[in-house]
């Protein structure tokens, strides 16, 4: 009994090292697609992405034998998820060729706060407590503190932050649409494949109309940041997350959501040599302490 218990926790510390790590490699995401828009045209690299990533996860489900179009997910919710992440996701790589890694990461995770706001709107069950509006008013604050223009010393675009709230605020309209529609049922993998899919054919589409110029990448760096949003990013850390999804609560895995954020931060500092100003990192430790607040909220209830 007493041996049970230690392979447990064992069990327990070994699946939340993983989980940090892909909290880690979502907070590194910004700083790859950073690296890559300085060779290639911003839409035209997040196309490229949802195609390498879509033809992956297409494999993945082709060797599992269960195809994704027989999970429950409609023509018309197919279309919706692919638009939205398209949307999303091209936003943010737009805005990230305009602002630095570390604003955009501050703004795009407040995806989150986004998101606990809009359920508590549509979906009265789920009300926000006490602390959750604590939690708002302190992420809200953040964000306006991290936009504000008075710090002159900061290397950020006030349109690119913009662009970052545009994909947090498309990421959270995607999950409240998951939330409220009979998506809520489908296997969240299979509503990452037509993400991605729908992103893969739209996102090429949208780079075409806006004139960007298509180019093979001749920089080992470029294929590095390509290989690691593709791979690591859209595939890999998404899977893993599902499976850890499905052995814990939502609510205890969304308490490690914070992380995120910081190590996006911290990566654009060390590897971009982003500058962190006074008002930027007091925003950035209110928008992450209200993202804390408001899953704490989530948690309790």
């Amino acid at each position: 009994m007493f041996s049970a218990g230690i392979d447990k926790r064992r069990a327990n510390s070994w699946v939340f090292s993983l989980l940090i790590a892909v909290f880690a490699v979502w907070g590194a995401q910004q700083v790859a697609i950073k690296i890559g828009n300085e060779e290639l045209s911003p839409i035209y690299q997040a196309a490229l992405r949802s195609i390498v990533a879509a033809t992956l996860m297409t494999i993945w489900f082709l060797i599992r034998g269960t195809p994704p179009w027989k999970m429950g997910v409609s023509m018309w919710q197919a279309a919706a998820l692919g638009a939205l992440f398209s949307l999303d996701f091209a936003l943010l790589f737009v805005g990230l060729d305009l602002t630095t890694a570390s604003r955009g990461t501050i703004l795009y995770y407040t995806a989150p706060i986004m998101i606990a706001a809009g359920t508590a709107l549509i979906l009265p069950e789920e009300r926000i407590g006490r602390i959750g509006t604590i939690g708002l008013a302190t992420a809200f604050a953040g964000v306006a503190l991290v936009l504000w223009r008075g710090n002159s010393g900061h290397d950020g675009n006030f349109t690119g932050d913009l662009f970052a709230l545009g994909a947090a605020a498309a990421w959270a309209v995607t999950i409240l649409l998951i939330k409220t529609t009979s998506l809520i049922h489908v296997p969240a993998s299979a509503a990452l494949y037509f993400q991605l899919l729908g992103s893969a054919v739209l996102l090429p589409i949208l780079s075409l109309a806006l004139g960007e110029t298509w180019i093979v990448p001749q920089q080992v760096d470029t294929y590095w940041a390509l290989g690691f949003q593709s791979f690591l990013v859209a595939f890999a850390s998404y899977l893993i997350f599902f499976w850890v999804l499905k052995q814990y609560s939502a609510s205890k895995l969304s308490a490690y959501s914070f992380l995120a954020p910081i190590f996006g931060v911290m990566f654009s500092w060390k590897i971009l040599g982003d500058e962190i100003t006074p008002a930027f990192l007091g925003g950035s430790v209110m928008v992450i302490a209200g993202l804390v607040l408001v899953t704490k909220d989530e948690g309790a209830s």
